[in-house]
């Protein structure tokens, strides 16, 4: 964790005078759990930076569904408020924080734009945000049109467990993430238990040890 706003990584690799100029207007946020962190159709002047926890990208379908874009993990930039903050348009998604707690740096979008063309810690910083959001963009689109909802299931499982194969989540969350009615995701997970594919509890889901 960084301790200080100059202790994060890109910052240190900033010209002296790059870092005046973005020091001078960065903020850090800590935010809880479920947290709303902007609304489809928010203004941004400023773009996140994650310093610790996990951010959720996601969208509402018009019958008021949610389904997750994408995952904002410690140290990436989130490429639509990238967006946002540099063309004074409206934020198209809903941001949300996964995690217990989370801590973004609020980086100031008219900086960050000064600073792109001339500082290379910046510009490897967007292209690898942007390298990351392309490919979770990927493989939501190819399981959701490719996949059949219990293998979904099990690869969010496999992508997002912990080492002992755990997962704190409800269904009506996993449901969310991939944008299905949790009654479909309900009985998915039973069926795969009954599969000895998985178990579960309150709260939780766990992959069966092979």
């Amino acid at each position: 964790m960084a301790t200080s706003l100059k202790d994060i990584d890109f910052v240190r690799e900033l010209s002296q005078a790059g870092q005046a100029t973005l020091l001078h207007g960065i903020r850090v946020q800590l935010s809880r759990k479920n947290q709303t962190l902007v609304r489809q159709g928010d203004m941004l002047s400023s773009v996140f930076l994650l310093l610790d926890g996990v951010l959720r990208v996601y969208t509402v379908t018009a019958d008021g569904k949610e389904a997750t874009l994408y995952l904002l993990r410690r140290g990436e930039v989130c490429l639509l408020s990238l967006n946002a903050a540099f063309s004074n348009g409206r934020y198209p998604a809903w941001v949300s924080v996964e995690t217990p707690t989370a801590r973004i740096a609020l980086l100031p979008g008219p900086a960050i734009r000064a600073l792109f063309a001339q500082e290379p810690a910046i510009q490897t910083l967007v292209l690898t945000s942007l390298t990351v959001m392309i490919r979770d963009l990927m493989t939501h689109l190819d399981e959701a049109l490719t996949r059949r909802l219990s293998e979904r299931v099990l690869r969010y499982l496999y992508r997002n467990c912990d080492a002992a194969g755990r997962l704190v989540i409800t269904h009506q969350a996993l449901a969310n993430h991939l944008g299905v009615a949790r009654e479909a995701v309900s009985r998915e997970i039973l069926a795969l238990k009954r599969q000895k594919m998985i178990v579960s509890g309150r709260g939780f889901l766990a992959i069966t040890p092979a």
